[in-house]
């Protein structure tokens, strides 16, 4: 039984004008999680960082730069994974995610393809 447990991933990158108080506040709002706060990235660049936990997962909230036009990415990871993170037994849930914070919170959404694959907005 103990080789059936898997965990969950999601990355999303967003598209907002706003700074990173204002999304992490409509974010917060939105998705109904109450402890979604801001703190300094420990690593260089120190820079403002979203954090929260809720419901099993830990999420974190930053700026990017890695896709043009989305000025943020969201990625969230089930907590005390370790052991699934490191045999690849992690669900990824971030098409789902993507389509649910465009629907939730109509804030245009992006999830990377696959080498070779292309990507899915959602708009």
């Amino acid at each position: 039984m103990i080789n059936e447990i898997y965990g969950a991933k999601a990355l999303v990158y967003l598209k907002y004008d706003g700074d990173i108080e204002a999304l992490v506040e409509k974010l917060s709002k939105s998705l109904s999680i109450p402890d979604f706060w801001i703190d300094t990235r420990e690593e260089s660049p120190h820079e403002l960082i979203g954090l929260c936990e809720n419901f099993g997962f830990e999420g974190w909230l930053e700026t990017s730069e890695k896709v043009e036009g989305f000025a943020y990415s969201f990625k969230m990871e089930t907590e005390d994974s370790f052991d699934e993170i490191h045999t690849g037994k992690m669900h990824d849930l971030s098409l789902w995610f993507a389509r649910f914070i465009f629907n939730v919170c109509k804030i245009e959404t992006f999830v990377p393809g696959s080498v070779g694959e292309e990507g899915v907005l959602f708009s």
